[in-house]
């Protein structure tokens, strides 16, 4: 038989970071707890144009089918190859989430959809359903069929290098403070081999921490933590809770014999407490007590 033109098709869906943002809620001598959550979510559809470059066709009528297995380890080598070359920590395989998406990989091809809420939830619910306490979430799916078949290598660089050449997939791929991941690879039915990927990327809740800034001073003091500014009258004391590290930025009166302020930053640690009080002259000093005061930061990155 003569040449024949290759069925492909190639479609990515991501949907953009979940995570916990701090807000204040204060009373006088007591602690205020971050209490809202935001989402930032940004969904990328992209849809590559197929190859439809005639071909040979194969001896075999059986098209080469891939090791699933090994297809979602490459997929978490590729990932890191790709984080390291962009000077980011690893992620490393949690069971949680890859049950989370190895679930949603079988929905998805169970019911012949395509979407992060087919299930009516969101990522980070389904994270949870499976175990995964979060702090942050993101997922990327992948869709791929060809009728030639697929080597493992091969589908495992088409779903990484669609995500990467994708912007809201890349970002992501290349979230600075996630620190795990679960892959599943299904094959999903279709008349020629099709196969879907869900990614899912976390930070769990157990890194989250909480700090206090304490003014017992008789001004009102300016601060900023996470880009958010905030202010805290006298005699009040705020605790702050927070899922990704930050800096604490404090304007610091300088008296009234040097009118104006200074701005000291501060890595934000767990347990650490900062407390602005008066010091000589007019002048405000801030006192950091707690664990490792002093010391450099200590929060996982």
């Amino acid at each position: 038989m003569g040449p024949w033109p290759g069925r492909i098709g190639f479609v990515l869906m991501g949907h953009g970071l979940l995570r916990s943002r701090p807000s204040l809620k204060c009373r006088k001598d007591t602690s205020c707890r971050n209490t809202q959550e935001s989402r930032d979510f940004a969904v990328q559809l992209a849809y590559p144009i197929p190859d439809h470059k005639p071909r040979a066709k194969s001896n075999s009528m059986t098209p080469p089918l891939p090791d699933i297995p090994q297809v979602e380890i490459a997929i978490v080598e590729m990932t890191n190859a790709f984080r390291r070359e962009n000077k980011l920590g690893e992620v490393k395989i949690n069971a949680n989430l890859s049950k989370a998406a190895r679930d949603y990989a079988a929905y998805l091809a169970r019911t012949n959809t395509f979407s992060h809420t087919a299930d009516g939830r969101e990522p980070a619910e389904r994270a949870q359903r499976a175990g995964y306490l979060h702090c942050q979430i993101a997922e990327n799916l992948a869709s791929n069929l060809d009728s030639r078949g697929f080597q493992s290598s091969a589908l495992a660089s088409q779903a990484v290098e669609g995500w990467k050449n994708s912007p809201g997939h890349r970002k992501n791929m290349l979230a600075q403070h996630v620190v795990e991941i679960g892959v599943a690879v299904v094959r999903a039915p279709d008349k020629d081999p099709k196969f879907l990927s869900v990614q899912l990327f976390g930070r769990p809740k157990e890194l989250a921490y909480e700090f206090k800034i304490s003014n017992v001073s008789d001004v009102k003091v300016s601060y900023a933590f996470g880009g958010t500014a905030h202010e805290i009258a006298p005699g009040y004391a705020v605790t702050h809770s927070a899922c990704l590290p930050g800096e604490i930025v404090i304007e610091l009166q300088q008296g009234m014999a040097r009118p104006g302020s200074v701005t000291s930053r501060y890595d934000a640690r767990n347990g650490q407490v900062y407390t602005l009080k008066p010091g000589p002259q007019g002048t405000l000093a801030l006192d950091i007590s707690g664990p490792a005061a002093g010391q450099p930061a200590a929060m996982p990155k």
